[in-house]
């Protein structure tokens, strides 16, 4: 069957189209989201400290952080949580990778640079489209092939 997707005027954030990727990736491959990140992102690219986690294991690999919350609440008194070890397992492809901040800055330089997309897409980019009523238009926008 074949979807022709038109380019959208707006866009608007959506967890369930990073979930829905993913679930693509792996029906198309056969294999884990995590086993095609690792293969086709992390590794060609050096980016030892990225990943994304198997099932629901929380560990970090590798020296990093800590990370501090109180769960949204504003009150001086409101308690800290460490929730740097938070399982992370239902955000999947909707916020569960985890890398380290050289491995970020790689990875854009990458994709935007010298291009890690452009290598494997013979497509021209658009232009950025404005968000969805609500969200702020940022002063700058990526553009991604069409």
């Amino acid at each position: 069957m074949l979807f022709v997707l038109t380019y959208a005027a707006r866009w608007a954030y959506s967890n369930t189209n990073h979930v829905l990727a993913g679930m693509i990736i792996e029906r198309a491959t056969g294999r884990s989201l995590a086993e095609e990140i690792t293969e086709r992102i992390s590794r060609p690219l050096g980016l030892a400290g990225t990943y994304l986690p198997h099932g629901s294991d929380p560990t970090i690999h590798g020296p990093h952080s800590r990370h501090y919350t109180k769960l949204f609440r504003t009150d001086l008194g409101a308690p800290v949580h460490d929730a740097t070890e938070f399982d992370s397992s239902m955000f999947w492809t909707a916020g569960g990778m985890i890398s380290t901040a050289g491995g970020l800055n790689r990875f854009f330089g990458a994709l935007l640079g010298a291009g890690y997309c452009h290598r494997t897409s013979d497509t021209t980019c658009s232009p950025p489209c404005p968000p969805a009523t609500g969200f702020p238009t940022p002063p700058t926008a990526l553009a991604f092939p069409r």
